[in-house]
C-alpha cells in the first residue's frame, strides 16, 4: 500500500525529520487541505447521475419550498459522497477524512450551513426534512463500505488516530506517517464534544511510559503492569477492552485518573459524568461515546450490568424506535469504559469477567485542582509520545508475543494486545498475563461470593459432603425442601 504523508504544523515538521517519507512517483505528497475524493472508483458522480430528476419529484412542495428544496438535494449529490460502515450506519463526506452520520443532529446542521453560507438561503425544518428523506435512499443504494472511527482506526496493518480536523497519525511497519491515503477507504466521525489533542512528544520512548506513568497517576505498584496494558488498549478501537475498574477509599484520585486518562485518550468537553437515570440514556452514553468515564458508581443494577458487558465486548441494544408502535431499531454499543467509586462496584460474574480493577493508594500528598492538572498538561506530551512509540513497537510483536501461551483469560485479545505493548516498554508480558489472569479470577470469586444463589447451592452442597450430581429439576426440587 501506498504511504503518503503532508505538512503539518512545526512541531510535526520536526517529529518528521530524520525519517523515511515516502513520496509519489512526482515528488509529490497528500495535501489534507486539498485531498483527492476518497471515492475514487467516480461512485459521487454515478449518485449525481442516479438521483437526476429526483430532486424535481420531491413530494408535497411547491413554488419557493420546491426550488429550495431542490437546490439543496442538487448541491449535495454533486459535492457529497456517502459511506457506510460495517454496522449499518450511514455519513455523508466531502472530502478528506472526515465523515458526518446522517442519522445525526451534527447532519442537520451541515445541511442548514450549506443552505446560509454556500446557497444564501434559509430553510424551515419541515422543508429540510423532506429533502433529508428523499436523500435516504440515494444514500443506502450508492454508499460505498468504510471502516469509521470516531479517534482511531485499524486496518490492514496500519493504525490511524486522529489528533484533530486536519491531521491524523498513522503508524505502519513500526514507522510513524502522517494522513490517510485517498484509497484506504478511512474515515473520522466526530462529534459536538470532539476536542484536539496536544501534539505528543515523538522523542519519548516506550521505555518511558512506566516512569510517566508512576509521576501522574496514584497506582498500587502491584497494579502497574496491567494499568500499563489497559492505558494503552484503550487507543485500539478494533479489540474489545475489559472496563477499567478504579477502587480505593476516599482521597485516592480516582475520578481525577479516571478523567486524566480521558483527557490522554479522547479529549472531550465532557469528561467523566454519573450514571445516567434510566436505560435510555445508558445506551444513548455508550453508543455516542469513544471513552465514557461512570462516576462515583454504586451498585450497579442487573440491566446496567448487562449493558455494560455489551458495550465492553460489542453488540446490539433493541430500542422502540420513536413514532412506532412495534419498530425496533438496534442500537450498536461499543467504547472503553471507566468505572471509579469506593466499595464493590461489579456484582455479577459476566461483568466481573470483562473487568480489570487497579487498586489506588491514599494519597501522601495533597495538591489542588490546578496544581494537579499543570503537571499532568506538562506531561502529556510525553506520555502520549511514549504511548504512541509502545503503539509502533507493539503492534508488530502481537501475533508472537504469546506464542505458545495457552492459559488466556476471558478476553483473550486484551491479554494478547497488552502483552505487546508491555514488551515494547521493556518489561515482562509473560508476568502481565499472569497478574490479570489472577486478579480477573479472585474478582469473579468476589462476585460469585455475593450472590444469593451460589451461597444457597454451595450451603446445600456442603451439607451433602461437598458433591451432588442430579438434575436441574432434582435441585431444584431438593433445595425447595
Amino acid at each position: 500500500m501506498t504511504m503518503y504523508t503532508q505538512p503539518m504544523d512545526q512541531d510535526l515538521d520536526s517529529m518528521m525529520e530524520g525519517m523515511d517519507i515516502p513520496f509519489e512517483d512526482d515528488g509529490t505528497y497528500f495535501d489534507p487541505m486539498e485531498p483527492p475524493m476518497m471515492c475514487g472508483d467516480g461512485s459521487a458522480t454515478f449518485v449525481s447521475s442516479a438521483a437526476s430528476g429526483a430532486a424535481q419529484q420531491l413530494p408535497h412542495l411547491e413554488g419557493g419550498d420546491k426550488d429550495k428544496s431542490v437546490a439543496l438535494f442538487d448541491h449535495i449529490v454533486q459535492h457529497y459522497h456517502f459511506v457506510s460502515d460495517n454496522k449499518g450506519r450511514y455519513y455523508a463526506s466531502r472530502s478528506g477524512f472526515k465523515a458526518v452520520p446522517v442519522d445525526s443532529a451534527e447532519y442537520n446542521e451541515l445541511l442548514n450551513s450549506i443552505c446560509v453560507n454556500e446557497l444564501g438561503m434559509m430553510m424551515s425544518s419541515s422543508t429540510l426534512t423532506t429533502v433529508k428523506d428523499s436523500l435516504l435512499p440515494i444514500i443506502k443504494t450508492h454508499s460505498s463500505p468504510a471502516l469509521v472511527g470516531i479517534r482511531s482506526v485499524y486496518h490492514n496493518g496500519v493504525y490511524y488516530h486522529r489528533l484533530n480536523d486536519t491531521t491524523v497519525l498513522q503508524i505502519a511497519g513500526g514507522n510513524f506517517y502522517s494522513g490517510v491515503p485517498a484509497d484506504a477507504g478511512v474515515y473520522f466521525a466526530g462529534s459536538r464534544t470532539f476536542q484536539d489533542q496536544v501534539m505528543p512528544d515523538f522523542d519519548s520512548p516506550a521505555t518511558a511510559l512506566p516512569e510517566l506513568v508512576k509521576a501522574v497517576f496514584n497506582v498500587d505498584p502491584e497494579e502497574m503492569l496491567r494499568y500499563l496494558a489497559h492505558l494503552c488498549c484503550f487507543f485500539m478501537q478494533h479489540i474489545s477492552v475489559p472496563l477499567l475498574v478504579l477502587n480505593g477509599g476516599h482521597g485516592t484520585a480516582k475520578s481525577t485518573a479516571a478523567k486524566m486518562i480521558m483527557d490522554l485518550v479522547d479529549p472531550s468537553t465532557v469528561d467523566v459524568t454519573a450514571m445516567p437515570k434510566d436505560e435510555q440514556g445508558l445506551t444513548a452514553l455508550l453508543a455516542g461515546k469513544y471513552i465514557v468515564g461512570l462516576d462515583n458508581i454504586g451498585k450497579l443494577s442487573r440491566k446496567e450490568s448487562d449493558k455494560l458487558c455489551i458495550a465492553c465486548t460489542g453488540g446490539y441494544d433493541p430500542q422502540r424506535q420513536y413514532y412506532t408502535n412495534a419498530d425496533l431499531l438496534s442500537v450498536p454499543l461499543k467504547c472503553n469504559i471507566i468505572l471509579n467509586g469506593i466499595g464493590t462496584l461489579v456484582t455479577r460474574p459476566d461483568l466481573a469477567e470483562r473487568s480489570n480493577v487497579i487498586y489506588f493508594n491514599r494519597l501522601k500528598k495533597r495538591m489542588t485542582d490546578s496544581q494537579v492538572w499543570e503537571q499532568f498538561n506538562a506531561k502529556k506530551p510525553k506520555l502520549l509520545g511514549s504511548i504512541f512509540n509502545t503503539i509502533r513497537l507493539g503492534l508488530p510483536m502481537v501475533s508472537t508475543v504469546l506464542e505458545g501461551y495457552t492459559d488466556l483469560p476471558r478476553m483473550a485479545e486484551f491479554s494478547t494486545y497488552g502483552a505487546a505493548f508491555i514488551k515494547a516498554m521493556g518489561l515482562d508480558p509473560i508476568q502481565f498475563v499472569k497478574d490479570y489472569t489472577a486478579s480477573c479470577s479472585a474478582f469473579v470469586g468476589d462476585c460469585a461470593e455475593m450472590d444469593d444463589l451460589y451461597l444457597l447451592v454451595k450451603a446445600f452442597v456442603t451439607d451433602r459432603g461437598g458433591f451432588y450430581q442430579e438434575p436441574a429439576k432434582t435441585l431444584l426440587a431438593d433445595l425447595n425442601n
